[in-house]
């Protein structure tokens, strides 16, 4: 996961320390932020500018909707991040297991092929972990070439000399999405239902639904945990087959939140945060529910799906309903798993 003392190699700034940019911004790194629009084909400038005008704030949001962020027009850390990944085409740099874990566009390239070729480098998120490592390193066994889990130039060209299979379809990665579903498919029936992590934020002293023997939820109140591991490290050391965070909106709209990265989306996720979405509706008569999808960093770096769940006060108020509600929910989409 990469920490707040993340370098950008290009502005030279630490990630807490990019400057956020929205309109009225004057000064160089309007120009830059010029530049990089321009760079992908997305605004049309002399970028003789240097002012965040309406026309530079719209361009923004495009770029923004494209990536899964916030289209807000605000350019921030993440937003800036996300340029970065943009500059690389996959084979265009040496890709290995470091600390924090690269990311960029050509990741998630990689993690599409060798995904589609089948080999398993899990959720197309486009970061380098050591799911993508052991793809790489299967996919170089399988080549003839050295297992070491580093895609350099050999293993580039062992990979452009293979065609993808006929039904490659770009926005679509196939193991990764089968394993998990064959993953979620084997717990039911089990002597213990399947296991789920719930994180609650400003949920604190609520009474958790009884246990059920068709599923077993394990529960965090964020405020009591440390800053580090993050929320979604400890999900992914849990085990767990599912993950939600849940928190209060700062309106009277619910908000349920699945993973939508470039060029990927997580179909479960989304299936799951649909479910939800009704089972909300059901709980509140009247209860506006939105269900978008967003790369968030938890969304992101979870390997399971993940979904966000914000909903305002008059849910808030019957909060140990809407955990009962969620758990039976939970059971059923489980359930269309089943063989």
């Amino acid at each position: 996961m990469a920490g707040s003392n993340e370098t950008n190699p290009r502005y030279g700034l630490e990630m807490n320390a990019w400057p956020v940019l929205s309109s009225g911004s004057k000064g160089e790194f309007v120009l830059r932020l010029r530049g990089e629009l321009q760079r992908l084909s997305i605004f049309d400038s002399d970028g003789s500018s240097d002012l965040f005008d309406d026309d530079l704030r719209e361009a923004l949001k495009r770029f923004q909707s494209t990536r899964g962020l916030k289209v807000d027009g605000i350019c921030g850390p993440q937003t800036w991040a996300a340029f970065e990944e943009t500059r690389y085409n996959i084979g265009d740099r040496l890709l290995a297991l470091r600390s924090p874990y690269l990311r960029g566009d050509d990741i998630g390239d990689l993690q599409r092929r060798l995904n589609e070729l089948g080999f398993d480098s899990g959720k197309v998120d486009g970061i380098f972990g050591p799911l993508t490592q052991a793809a790489v390193a299967k996919f170089q066994r399988n080549s003839g070439l050295a297992p070491d889990g580093i895609f350099g130039k050999d293993t580039a060209n062992a990979l452009f000399q293979l065609k993808l299979p006929e039904h490659h379809d770009r926005y679509r990665p196939l193991v990764g999405s089968l394993k998990e579903i064959e993953m979620l498919r084997q717990v039911p029936g089990q002597n213990e239902g399947p296991l789920v992590t719930i994180f609650l934020r400003g949920h604190s002293e609520v009474t958790y639904p009884p246990k059920n023997p068709e599923l077993r939820i394990e529960t965090y109140e964020v405020e009591s945990l440390p800053e580090s591991p993050s929320l979604a490290q400890i999900a992914n050391s849990s085990g767990s087959c599912a993950v939600l965070l849940i928190q209060q909106s700062l309106d009277d709209q619910a908000t349920i939140t699945y993973y939508r990265g470039y060029r990927y989306v997580s179909a479960n996720g989304r299936g799951l945060g649909m479910l939800i979405s009704s089972s909300l509706r059901a709980l509140i008569d009247n209860l506006e529910v939105r269900v978008e999808g967003l790369a968030t960093p938890f969304l992101r770096e979870t390997q399971m799906p993940a979904v966000i769940v914000e909903v305002p006060e008059v849910v808030h108020s019957r909060f140990e309903d809407l955990l009962a509600s969620i758990a039976e929910t939970l059971i059923n989409w489980f359930g269309t798993f089943a063989d």
